[in-house]
């Protein structure tokens, strides 16, 4: 390989049979890029089996998927089970160190901070003297410490309105953004889905693709899942990005996931989400002409969940719902999309928080005329425009007059 070819997974021992075990391959081949700042190509013929073993390729530099597939069996066979089903198979990670930020207290809209760093930062702050909630009901959860996650710019500025007061801030992550956007385009990624047993509780499963690099676009990926049977359990998301900014997915495909239900913290039965797509305390998510299938059935959950995010668009996508769980503040734009078939079920949020300007633009024709008419491409406070702010085939908006 010349010193600036991209490295290739067949240059590290990768067969790409898709019955060979391809991940330690992966991840050396990756490891190595990495260190040489180089770009990663896959085979475009080959499929990679990704195996078992808790283990996770690092990917710092450009990655091209082209039309090479990926096999992730998730399936007990032979009495081989997979080592750790909450582990990532890859993560897109900065090579930058975090910046030992001093922030002492934070006010609500807040908008200027007299620290400047030496580079832009995503800030992820946390007071433990409050408790957050997602709902009321079955589904309830005991609650997470209050946080806040913004850009903070060079010159003190702040990116990413404020949603709480914070006299006494009690953790503080600060970590700089590349200046590079950092590109994964393709890949055809097939899951075949967990069996696993539990009746009670959630048991959610990773195998995923996490990102927590700022300014990080994927490209052209596809995501199926076959195989689901009449027991299993969730996934939280097959591309989930986490504390981190500015992230976009670009003509994706994603897949429904089948609904299975378990015993809720009120000790009744609750259906459990299941996720294709993820992200936790994201600043500026974009989703443009992204796609899924199984759109109108009901036995499948919405294919996108967020927590505490700000700034998000979705454009031109099909998709059935977005669970917006922890709240989501600042802008939220939906311009020319094919939205979820409408239902009869409302999502009570309890105190999941919703604040800023959310925008419905180019609502499509094939919404019911009275939806149409709610949403009408005004803009207005969330709790105006989406009171739950969760849509699709079992959650829709609350319409006027409705009950």
């Amino acid at each position: 390989m010349s010193d600036s070819s991209p490295v290739t997974y067949e240059a590290f021992g990768a067969i790409g049979d898709g019955v060979t075990d391809d991940l330690a391959a992966i991840c050396e081949a990756h490891a190595y890029a990495n260190e040489c700042g180089r770009s990663v190509r896959s085979r475009p013929d080959a499929t990679y089996h990704l195996g078992r073993r808790a283990l996770a390729a690092i990917i710092a530099t450009d990655t091209d998927w082209s039309t090479s597939r990926f096999t992730i069996d998730d399936v007990p066979r032979n009495g081989d089970a997979v080592e750790d089903h909450k582990a990532p198979l890859f993560e897109v990670r900065s090579l930058l160190p975090p910046v030992d930020l001093q922030i002492h207290t934070l006010a609500r809209d807040q908008r200027h901070l007299d620290t400047t760093p030496e580079r832009d930062c995503y800030v992820l702050v946390q007071s433990d003297e409050h408790r957050r909630y997602i709902r009321r009901g079955l589904n309830q959860n005991a609650g997470v410490p209050q946080r806040d996650c913004f850009i903070l710019r060079r010159d003190g500025s702040i990116e990413g309105d404020i949603d709480w007061d914070y006299d006494v801030i009690t953790q503080i992550e600060a970590l700089p953004i590349d200046d590079t956007p950092l590109s994964i385009r393709g890949g055809v990624f097939t899951t075949y889905a967990n069996r696993m047993v539990q009746e009670i509780g959630y048991n959610y499963w990773a195998r995923n693709i996490v990102v927590t690099r700022s300014n990080t676009e994927i490209d052209g990926l596809t995501h199926y899942v076959v195989g689901e049977t009449a027991v299993g359990h969730p996934y939280r998301g097959f591309i989930s990005a986490e504390r981190c900014a500015n992230i976009t997915l670009r003509d994706c495909f994603a897949t429904g996931h089948k609904i299975y239900s378990t015993i809720g913290a009120a000790g009744l039965p609750v259906s459990m989400g299941s996720y294709d797509l993820h992200a936790n305390h994201v600043v500026g998510l974009h989703l443009t002409n992204c796609r899924m299938n199984h759109i109108c059935d009901r036995t499948r959950w919405g294919v996108i969940a967020s927590n505490f995010c700000k700034d998000i668009l979705l454009e031109d996508c099909t998709l059935s719902r977005m669970d917006t769980h922890m709240g989501v503040s600042g802008t939220y734009t939906i311009r020319g999309c094919t939205p979820w078939p409408y239902g009869s079920q409302r999502h009570r949020p309890g105190h999941a928080h919703r604040r800023g300007f959310h925008t419905v633009r180019q609502v499509p024709r094939q919404l019911p005329q009275r939806l149409r008419q709610h949403l009408g491409g005004r803009r207005r406070h969330p709790q105006q425009l989406l009171d739950p702010c969760v849509w699709g085939n079992r959650h829709a908006p609350s319409l006027p007059g409705s009950k």
